[in-house]
């Protein structure tokens, strides 16, 4: 193995040694995206090697590399931090194997870098003021139908409030509402949500149809779903079809008849993911400030913070117990 004078290993060395300890599929997945061309070109450009870096050396390399799927756009904010994570990996490898050196992935400029990112977002960018638009427009569009106005705006809170999906909302029973203290027990947390949800969640509740935007004299039926509090507008079918209809098939009704409402209203791309993770951080912020919430979700390699938004996914029941892949979404919202 070839080692340069000053006792440094040579970086494609040091590569072939690291990966050299990890499993294959690993190695499949993560190697081209440390090991990248970008990486040999800098250190032709500054005359060092990786190993012999300092951190405003690194992370002025590591702004340089793209997304060659992209089309050469910048990195994500994730694939950002995924490289931080692998090269202090890296680093601590050969600090243990080698040669003790400060790892300079431990920085504080390093651990800043990713905050910077300007992209860093998975999924569409809204806001509540969208929301509102949304919402105004939509009784805008039946203002001579305000049950069917309430109906939609009624789905919407409740995504925002903390219902995650069609099937959460299709699962609450009426012993699970509580119109008294504005909550809803939905099992796996006990959510607050507005007065306004409540108030429209109740109101739908005891609906039996859902007049059309152009007559009140036509419309379709609506039906609880195997004794659901909520009330779906369904077309083309009995109460007893419908209790037979699977869960996940309720889901998708919701869903879209909440896209054919509102997509293109106030030029809008809302869906129930969206509305949700919107409501979630939202959430966030009434728990530790605007400053607090950003810092959470931005962070690189914090456990506080994980941890924190950790407890805070706990509270508010959200499903997916990853709170890397929870970060991807709510950094469309910071």
């Amino acid at each position: 193995m070839e080692v340069l004078l000053m006792g440094r290993i040579k970086t494609h060395d040091l590569m072939d040694v690291y990966f050299a300890t990890l499993p294959p599929t690993t190695v499949t997945r993560i190697r081209r995206t440390v090991d990248r061309p970008e990486l040999y070109a800098y250190e032709e450009e500054i005359g060092k090697e990786f190993i012999d870096m300092n951190e405003d050396e690194i992370a002025n390399m590591i702004m340089t590399f793209s997304n060659q799927r992209a089309g050469n756009k910048s990195l994500s904010y994730l694939s950002v931090v995924a490289i931080i994570s692998w090269y202090k990996k890296i680093f601590k490898f050969y600090i243990d194997n080698y040669e003790l050196i400060r790892n300079p992935m431990d920085s504080k400029r390093i651990r800043a870098m990713a905050s910077s990112i300007s992209s860093p977002v998975e999924g569409d960018r809204i806001d509540i003021d969208l929301i509102d638009r949304t919402i105004a427009e939509i009784r805008s569009l039946n203002e001579n139908c305000e049950d069917r106005a309430d109906y939609l705006e009624c789905i919407i809170l409740l995504f925002y409030n903390g219902l995650a999906s069609g099937e959460d909302i299709a699962r609450v029973k009426a012993d699970m509402v509580h119109p008294d203290t504005n909550e809803i027990d939905i099992g796996r947390a006990v959510l607050t949500v507005s007065p306004r949800c409540m108030e429209l969640f109740e109101k739908v509740s005891r609906m039996r149809t859902l007049p059309s935007k152009r007559s009140a004299a036509y419309g379709d039926p609506m039906f609880s779903w195997q004794n659901s509090f909520f009330r779906f507008a369904v077309r083309g079918k009995t109460q007893d079809d419908f209790d037979q209809v699977a869960v996940g098939d309720i889901s998708r009704m919701i869903n879209n008849q909440l896209k054919h409402a509102v997509n293109g209203t106030s030029g809008a791309v809302l869906n129930y993911q969206n509305i949700y993770y919107l409501g979630f951080y939202h959430y966030i912020i009434e728990q530790c400030g605007e400053a607090r919430a950003k810092e959470i979700i931005t962070s690189v390699n914090s456990i506080q913070a994980t941890d924190e938004l950790d407890r805070y996914m706990l509270k508010y029941g959200v499903i997916q117990r990853n709170t890397t892949k929870i970060k991807r979404k709510l950094l469309a919202y910071v």
